[in-house]
């Protein structure tokens, strides 16, 4: 109790409605329904319940719109996870017009891949594939034994927007291949 408390306080802490709620009421039937493992599986349960919790934070998502073009799509990502500073700090960078504070990485993503018209799910699935492989091709080198390893580039903001992807991607769920040595 003493945790749940601390989050509520939390400043980057938005807790959903039905957590606030004194008393949550659902049917007899669903309730028992849910109570039985063998009817339902803890699986599925927490995915609901993952379910639940993103379609509340949705309006809050992190927008991002790409092109498949692996050079661009790199260059899109790193643009948009470099605008995310600590904003007040005041590191502004010279020309920046929009800044990200740095919490809203921890945020969902949204992604939309420019002129199609898919949304979701597996859009998002999709976009962690390509993204990765962009991303493996253009900063990393090849190995051997489908392993990869830091090449020569010196794009640090590419390499930060590269480990916020992995980070997105198991907030997400999302398995990518085991590629880092």
């Amino acid at each position: 109790n003493v945790e749940w408390e601390q989050w509520l306080k939390h400043p980057l802490t938005e807790a959903l409605d039905v957590l606030r709620m004194p008393k949550f009421e659902i049917s007899e039937s669903f309730r028992s329904l849910v109570a039985h493992s063998n009817l339902l599986p803890i699986s599925f349960r927490r995915r609901c319940l993952q379910q639940d919790v993103w379609s509340q934070m949705e309006p809050r998502a992190l927008q991002l719109s790409v092109e498949r073009v692996p050079e661009a799509l790199v260059n899109a990502v790193t643009e948009t996870f470099a605008r995310c500073r600590d904003v007040d700090a005041g590191d502004k960078l010279e020309g920046e017009t929009e800044q990200i504070p740095r919490w809203r990485l921890r945020r969902p993503l949204r992604v939309a891949f420019g002129g199609e018209a898919g949304q979701g799910p597996g859009v998002l699935i999709e976009f962690f594939q390509v993204a990765m492989r962009a991303f493996l091709h253009t900063l990393f080198a090849p190995t051997g034994n489908r392993t990869y390893w830091f090449s020569d580039v010196d794009r640090p903001d590419a390499y930060f927007a590269c480990g916020v992807l992995l980070a997105q991607a198991v907030l997400h769920d999302v398995l990518i291949p085991s590629v880092f040595p």
